[in-house]
């Protein structure tokens, strides 16, 4: 399995988000984000998606 993690920080929020190479298509791909509270450091939640690689 290959991964590519791009990670985003957005005011008080810190998020990972997991493209999965493997299963692109047309420059898509299958992705799962992890979201983090930066002022508590925990984990707040998670979604995923299908789109293009973005940072």
């Amino acid at each position: 399995m290959t991964v590519l993690p791009i990670f985003f920080r957005e005011n008080e929020l810190f998020s990972v988000r997991f493209f999965f190479l493997e299963t692109m298509v047309h420059g898509r791909t299958h992705y799962i984000q992890f979201n983090f509270d930066t002022y508590t450091q925990q984990y707040i939640d998670s979604n995923q998606g299908y789109g293009h690689i973005t940072s």
